[in-house]
């Protein structure tokens, strides 16, 4: 059994903690209906003394699985793109529509993209195995938020001013933004995951497709249509509220 089951934020009565328990039942299920091994989706940095609970609550899930006598193997990506992806097609949709991208803080913090076909053959790989194991998923290319900015705009919208901004602000201009598109763009412990650079991994990189020539062939429509993380997974909320101003936590890129 392949498990990529999570929230990518708390909303609409869904927190992490249910998530959790809800993990514990699927896996118990498996468990009973004579599942042999479940390789199962997390995220790299996951902690459980993590003070963000995206990660904390993920290493949560891991240890249920650890704990449930199954065959297991656990794989962590870092951020991954591809075609329908939804956190790199909106920041390219952002760049697209208007004439100034926040870089937050510094833009000094890492990040190393893993492409979705090489995340889905290491998941494949890894269920092939009779070891409990656990791996990252990782891209070939590591960058700096603000270079990956700046390779993103190159190909998307050369030009556009890239502007230093507080995190606060820029959390806020996100909000504003989400407010249009009835959407969650980014919240505050997303940005403090990404700037803590828990995207990024201390392995090797096991990842063959480099994000710098897949934007070659891909930025044509990357970013044409914006994606909707609440219409895609919330659907019944995404048509009647408007999202909250506050979230707990960090953006999910399975």
């Amino acid at each position: 059994m392949y498990n990529t089951y999570w929230i990518r934020f708390v909303y609409g009565g869904a927190t992490f903690q249910q998530a959790v328990q809800n993990t514990i039942t699927l896996f118990e299920c498996a468990r009973r209906a004579g599942v042999e091994r479940i390789v199962h989706i997390s995220v790299t940095r996951a902690t459980l003394d993590s003070a963000l609970p995206y990660y904390r609550d993920k290493a949560q899930q891991e240890q249920a699985l650890i704990d449930s006598g199954i065959s297991y193997a656990i794989v962590r990506p870092t951020l991954v793109f591809g075609e329908g992806d939804i956190l790199v097609n909106n920041m390219a949709w952002l760049l697209r529509r208007f004439p100034v991208f926040p870089i937050f803080g510094s833009g000094a913090y890492r990040l190393q993209p893993v492409y979705v076909g090489d995340l889905a053959a290491l998941a494949v790989a890894s269920g092939q195995e009779n070891r409990p194991m656990a791996v990252d998923a990782v891209g070939v290319e590591a960058f700096t938020f603000e270079a990956f900015i700046r390779l993103l705009a190159s190909r998307i919208r050369p030009g556009v001013k890239l502007l230093h901004l507080p995190p606060a602000v820029g959390i806020a201009l996100g909000w504003v933004v989400g407010l249009g598109v009835k959407d969650v763009i980014l919240t505050r412990a997303e940005l403090q995951g990404l700037m803590e650079e828990r995207l990024t991994s201390d392995q090797e990189p096991n990842g063959t497709t480099r994000f710098s020539e897949w934007l070659e062939v891909s930025h044509p429509a990357l970013g044409r249509s914006y994606a909707s993380e609440l219409g895609r997974h919330f659907y019944w909320k995404a048509k009647e509220e408007t999202p909250p101003a506050h979230h707990a936590s960090m953006g999910s890129h399975t």
